[in-house]
């Protein structure tokens, strides 16, 4: 009995052996923070961000990918940053991405950030600060042909050796851009604030009092509520008390992400009441 056992264990060693071998570039932990400014002449936000490899990566940073929603970034390049060289671009639909240049692809690129190192991108967008993933990717070395042949004569399918791209790398969550409709759906979008100001205080750590964001909370309800009731000037007026409150308090217990995703939006909301076109 402890014979077979033994040989069953043996044998699940080696045969995890070949697999085991495989690094995937997932160790490369990528640390983002975030500063949004408003065009002064036009309605454009301005997104800058400081792309950073934590100290305690085990890769270099080779990749990076930011979720959007904003079709303009189709084909649109963005510049490169001014200590390294990167690739960036909207060609991957749906995501903004940059990769480090490199002359071999079985080395770790020469442009890739090592650990503490960043990088800095800036690029402008007509679409909202919104809540959305980014990816990062650590130079992992490719796959042999020798390893995959051991891989395939093991029983590993290619489903089991090459992964999606986003289950092999580091996932964090950062804000970007978010085109809004031109049907603007005045209840839609409050519940869109109201659940960019919970998840600040309760997941993300944006906001760091919670009587500021029970206040800010109560703020909100009662932006809706005097909606409800029919009551504009009174809703803008409680609205524009939570601008001012997000705006006093940045820098001090709300963060550049959580500032740029408050007081963007409400200000955003706040027009569209002063226009008519949000009730």
């Amino acid at each position: 009995m402890y014979r077979q056992i033994i040989i069953c264990l043996l044998l699940l060693v080696i045969s995890n052996s070949g697999f085991s071998q495989i690094e995937r570039p997932d160790k490369a932990k990528g640390e983002l923070k975030v500063n949004v400014i408003q065009s002064s002449d036009s309605a454009v936000y301005i997104f800058k961000y400081n792309i950073k490899n934590s100290e305690t990566s085990e890769q270099v940073l080779a990749s990076f990918s930011i979720a959007l929603k904003d079709g303009s970034f189709y084909t649109k390049t963005v510049d490169s940053p001014e200590n390294k060289k990167w690739y960036v671009d909207g060609l991957n639909k749906g995501f903004i991405t940059g990769s480090a240049a490199s002359k071999f692809i079985e080395l770790p690129p020469e442009n890739g950030l090592k650990p503490g190192e960043s990088i800095s991108i800036s690029f402008s967008s007509e679409g909202l600060p919104a809540i959305h993933d980014f990816y990062t990717r650590g130079f992992a070395p490719p796959i042999t042909f020798e390893l995959l042949d051991t891989l395939y004569a093991q029983g590993y399918t290619d489903e089991e050796i090459f992964l999606d791209w986003k289950e092999e790398s580091y996932k964090g969550i950062t804000i970007s851009p978010k085109e809004w409709p031109e049907d603007f759906d005045t209840s839609t979008f409050i519940d869109s604030l109201d659940s960019y100001q919970h998840r600040s205080c309760e997941e993300l750590g944006w906001i760091t009092n919670q009587g500021i964001c029970n206040s800010l909370q109560v703020k909100l309800r009662n932006v809706r509520r005097h909606l409800e009731r029919d009551k504009p000037k009174q809703a803008r007026n409680v609205l524009h008390a939570f601008i001012n409150q997000v705006e006093a308090q940045r820098g001090k217990h709300i963060t550049e992400e959580g500032y740029a995703l408050l007081y963007f939006n409400a200000e955003y909301l706040l027009d569209k009441l002063d226009s008519g076109g949000g009730y």
